[in-house]
């Protein structure tokens, strides 16, 4: 009853802030101007309803306006990004496209208004339409020089933001017909909280709903900017009229991808994207199931072991059920000792900011060079790789390899208890089904993120999610970063990413045009439109006694 009192008040307070924003439509942004109708979204980490927010003063960033990819002429040279500004007439023979980074705001993981950064690709080639818009959620990353809006810094083609990139693009070799739903794209890259300009700031990992939220809000602003900033009005060509809206991503970008579709799904918000569905490699969708594997397979040898550590520093920094535990509830004080802790802290800090390779190269060069009387040898392997028993309390340990304690959620608080409650709270693979196409891939022998995962999510997830497993063709040394590998390109194994993003473009969907994109985001409310407490926008009236939202305030029905 408690509970129930709380939230009804939280959201009284979150309409009257509403009504209070009045009726505006038109908001400046520096270079942009645009016109708005929003939506109803449920705020989860505030507990209420509220609009996307519109943020005074907010410029929108275009710095180098202009991306053209080339490759770069000395031997063994990656393809980089060369920054120039929207004036530049040179052409390219390979991967020609537009760029632009820019800033929205959106709600950060303590609950309050949040300026976030993302960049955006657009096709330079001159085509009638682009075509349709791909949203790219990026890897696992612990350094800020891997995040996408700094690919024209850092970024290489052998990249997945640089795979995502080639959407925007015309072709590689060979020019592709401009229908090729699969070229000629806007391309949209959110940096994830904690990167960009973020950077100074935790990054919430594994925070799935939050993460997703941050994600749509960089989409629909990113579709406006693109339809409306005059900044690069002689460049942009209209999107087509049956453009769709597809979230794609491998590993962490899996999992982001898919709960970005659950957001959008269960906010209604599908048709004013153009939402068509989703492409998710290797995601990490069923933390409990990720975890127990790491314990009961291949002896407990963890591959990539800063894995732990940056799940439990985005649980702690974001999850209300671990804010009052520390990292030393979890993790073995010898493992905490190695640094790895300030390694995942300094991506903010580009003297030392280690990717997840250079982690396991610095565990490596512990082993060898080990001066805290052996204490990091019996914890480490030789090769950077660790065995998950030596890394976490005997504890936390005992609680994750019995499989009684996983049976039902817990109900009686306590450190494991609670981290247990943490991690089902982000997973995507149960208490919903999508209504728009899932297109699941997998590498079997992928022990960083188990096949598991994916098993999981294609049981739970009902027939409009489909699991493509691949295994056979793939070297198993390569593991989950050589499966990033084949997943977009396809070696080896059949299908990719692209084939999967092609399935989805091709398919007949259609949407209300009525309510179709609107490139805005003035704070209004939808009169007459009835949502459930959870959020979810009803089609009518109601008819079944309880509380709902209707004009943006409570309504009790008896």
């Amino acid at each position: 009853m408690y509970k129930q009192t709380v939230s009804a008040v939280l959201l009284m307070l979150a309409c009257c802030w509403q009504e209070a924003l009045g009726q505006a439509s038109v908001e400046n942004f520096g270079h942009l101007t645009v016109t708005a109708a929003d939506t109803v979204v449920y705020n989860s980490a505030r507990q209420a309803f509220d609009t996307l927010q519109v943020m005074r003063g907010i410029e929108w960033n275009t710095e180098t306006g202009t991306a053209k990819k080339r490759l770069e002429a000395q031997r063994g040279k990656s393809c980089r990004v060369e920054a120039s500004d929207f004036t530049d007439g040179e052409s390219s023979k390979w991967y020609d496209m537009y760029w632009f980074r820019y800033l929205y705001p959106s709600t950060g993981a303590d609950g309050q208004p949040l300026v976030l950064s993302a960049l955006a690709a657009f096709p330079d080639e001159g085509p009638a339409y682009t075509n349709n818009v791909i949203v790219g959620c990026h890897v696992t990353i612990t350094s800020n020089k891997e995040s996408p809006s700094e690919y024209y810094n850092t970024g290489s083609w052998l990249t997945d933001v640089g795979m995502l990139m080639l959407h925007a693009s015309c072709g590689t070799t060979i020019r592709k017909p401009e229908s090729n739903p699969l070229y000629y794209n806007l391309v949209i890259m959110p940096d994830y909280e904690g990167y960009g300009v973020t950077k100074d700031v935790p990054h919430p990992y594994l925070n799935q709903e939050l993460t997703a939220r941050q994600v749509t809000d960089a989409t629909r602003y990113g579709i406006a900017l693109y339809q409306e900033s005059p900044v690069i009005a002689d460049y942009r060509n209209p999107l087509r009229p049956e453009w769709k809206t597809v979230t794609v991503g491998y590993s962490q970008g899996g999992s982001v991808a898919l709960a970005t579709q659950r957001f959008i799904e269960q906010n209604e918000l599908a048709n004013e994207l153009h939402f068509a569905g989703s492409v998710c490699g290797d995601g990490p969708y069923d933390p409990i199931a990720h975890i127990r594997y790491y314990i009961n397979n291949n002896g407990g040898l963890l591959k990539m072991p800063v894995v732990l550590p940056l799940i439990l520093k985005g649980l702690i920094a974001s999850s209300p059920y671990l804010r009052e535990h520390r990292m030393e509830d979890y993790l073995e004080q010898d493992f905490i000792d190695t640094g790895i802790l300030q390694w995942i802290d300094d991506k903010c800090n580009p003297e030392k900011e280690k990717t997840t390779e250079d982690v396991t190269k610095a565990l490596k060069e512990l082993y060898k060079n080990d001066d805290s009387n052996g204490r990091f040898r019996r914890i480490l392997n030789s090769d950077g790789t660790a065995y998950i028993d030596k890394l976490v309390t005997p504890a936390v340990y005992e609680y994750f390899s019995n499989a009684a304690n996983f049976e039902a959620l817990p109900t009686e608080r306590g450190v494991c208890e609670d981290l247990h409650l943490a991690l089902e709270s982000n997973n995507l693979t149960h208490d919903w089904q999508p209504r728009r196409p899932v297109r699941l891939w997998h590498y079997t022998s992928d022990t960083v993120v188990p096949y598991v995962n994916a098993e999981s999510a294609a049981d739970g997830l009902g027939p409009n999610c489909t699991l493509y497993t691949a295994g056979s063709g793939i070297d198993i040394s390569w593991d989950h970063v050589g499966g990033g590998r084949v997943f977009y390109t396809g070696l080896n194994v059949g299908k990719s990413e692209s084939d999967l993003l092609a399935d989805i473009l091709n398919l007949p969907i259609s949407f209300d045009d009525e309510i179709g994109i609107k490139p805005s985001f003035a704070n209004t409310v939808q009169a007459g439109i009835w949502f459930t407490l959870d959020g979810r926008r009803l089609s009518s009236e109601p008819t079944t006694r309880g509380v709902y939202i209707r004009d943006g305030k409570c309504v009790l029905l008896k």
